[in-house]
């Protein structure tokens, strides 16, 4: 696993506007689950999870690859690879609810989720693709560093994503909505940074 303290501008509200960096080139995007803190946590139990969590949102998030191109070869699989983890962070490319909708974790389980983006296409996947539910990740992560009211911890997206160009995206100025059935939908668009 990988803990980020990344800043909490790489996240923006819905209905949002995601500004593409100049250098963006091809987008990767997903659908995933995200629960918000509640109240500081450190080294909780799984079974006490809920006290902890404020609510949870859909997150919808955009991968930019064009860090990952510029890798200078040779290299290891790992230098290939932290590009594109480090790739979701820019500012605003994390969409989330402006409010998190409280649920005890039980009532989460096998919701369907979507993302769909206008002229490409939709991808459908559901909560129990992950392997680990949220209070087992929020107690792995609170083992390891302390977490805090309002900080947001994501599951991580469904195997599946929509690749899309960044300057289509910016020039057609696209549309895009993101959905887990109950817990509410995300809409945004792109917009390319001047």
């Amino acid at each position: 696993p990988r803990f980020l303290n990344g800043p909490n501008s790489a996240l923006s509200v819905s209905p949002a506007k995601v500004e593409l960096t100049p250098r963006a080139t091809t987008l990767h995007l997903g659908i995933e689950l995200a629960l918000v803190i509640k109240k500081v946590a450190n080294k909780i139990k799984s079974n006490k999870a809920d006290d902890y969590i404020l609510g949870y949102t859909p997150l919808v998030s955009v991968s930019d690859c064009s860090f990952q191109e510029d890798v200078v070869e040779p290299a290891t699989h790992q230098e290939r690879n932290i590009p594109y983890v480090y790739g979701r962070w820019a500012d605003g490319y994390n969409v989330i609810l402006d409010q998190p909708l409280k649920r005890k974790s039980s009532e989460i389980r096998n919701l369907a989720m979507s993302l769909e983006i206008e002229g490409t296409r939709k991808i459908k996947g559901a909560l129990n693709e992950y392997v680990v539910a949220a209070p087992k990740v929020l107690e792995l992560v609170s083992k390891f560093i302390t977490l805090f009211p309002g900080d947001v911890v994501t599951l991580g997206r469904v195997s599946e994503r929509i690749k899309i160009s960044a300057e289509k995206a910016a020039r057609k100025k696209i549309k895009g909505k993101g959905e887990i059935k109950s817990l509410g939908k995300i809409e945004f668009s792109f917009h390319k940074l001047q």
